[in-house]
């Protein structure tokens, strides 16, 4: 293996963090040693990658060259590292990324049937709303409430959460429950964050939804029920989560809120691997019961 092959990850880092330091940390070594490394590849070259300045390090245009054939080389050697792993034996730690309310209220409990039916396998939670890059090995499966759209993805639709508008007793006794969306934007409503990936999703219903009208934003589940929960105004919440709790009330508006379906996501490579297959479908099962109540 040439030293461009072998520290093509390096390159690809230092670039992106444009800086040594930096780069030695995420590539979990000193910069003395990363320095070295990079010094012993531009003897192999021949040129120079790296110009020093002061807040760091910038790209030689020879080194911008390697940039994109070095990201094809890191992303093989992912690939590769996938595969490897993709045994008969369902074992070692699956990596799953999801929401913080799925994970906590949906996955957790259901994992007690997993680990009986493959005692020799572990489990990691990643918990965020944002799209981890399978294809660099952030996570193994991904389930999110919206669908994945990276390259190289196998995704399934797995199922629909029915969704419904809700307030506290305490709420509407102090502040009435409206019956249009007309009404319903005097109130104060909680939605998602207008910066994440759900964002764009109230606005979808109808152009009034605009940020603006949001009293409360956060892209938390767990918060957003929280909220509606103490009575500081109205929210959209997942039925079956809703159902948890005698005092919450639905509020029936002249607006069609859509259910939300739940998609899986796994990189293409790890398809065939036996333990992928049974968290997929452990997954599956958990998401189901869920929804099925």
């Amino acid at each position: 293996m040439s030293l461009l092959s072998k520290y093509a990850e390096h390159l690809v880092v230092i670039h992106e963090v444009g800086s040594f330091m930096k780069a030695a940390q995420r590539l979990k070594m000193t910069q003395p040693t990363l320095s070295r490394l990079m010094a012993e590849l531009e003897d192999e070259l021949g040129f120079q990658l790296f110009v020093r300045h002061a807040r760091g390090v910038r790209m030689t245009p020879e080194g911008s060259a390697l940039i994109e054939p070095a990201r094809r080389v890191v992303l093989a050697m992912h690939g590769m590292e996938r595969v490897a792993r993709a045994t008969r034996e369902v074992s070692g730690t699956l990596r799953l990324t999801t929401s913080e309310y799925i994970g906590i209220e949906v996955l957790v409990p259901a994992l007690p049937r997993l680990y009986d039916a493959h005692p020799r396998l572990s489990v990691e939670f990643v918990l965020n709303n944002i799209s981890s890059d399978l294809r660099r090995g952030d996570a193994d499966l991904a389930v999110r409430l919206y669908r994945p759209t990276q390259e190289d993805l196998v995704v399934k639709h797995v199922a629909d959460v029915p969704l419904g508008l809700f307030a506290s007793h305490e709420y509407g006794q102090k502040h009435g429950l409206p019956r249009t969306l007309e009404t319903a934007l005097e109130h104060t409503l909680i939605g998602f964050d207008p910066q994440g990936p759900l964002g764009t999703s109230m606005l979808a219903l109808d152009p009034r939804l605009r940020a603006a009208a949001f009293g409360f934003c956060t892209d938390s589940l767990p918060a957003q029920l929280a909220a509606v929960l103490a009575g500081v105004g109205l929210g959209v919440l997942q039925k079956p989560q809703a159902s948890k709790f005698p005092q919450l009330i639905e509020v029936p508006l002249d607006l069609k809120i859509p259910d939300m379906p739940v998609w899986l996501a796994i990189h293409e490579d790890m398809r065939d691997a036996a333990m992928i297959r049974a968290g997929m479908e452990w997954a599956e099962t958990a998401i189901r019961s869920y929804v099925a109540g």
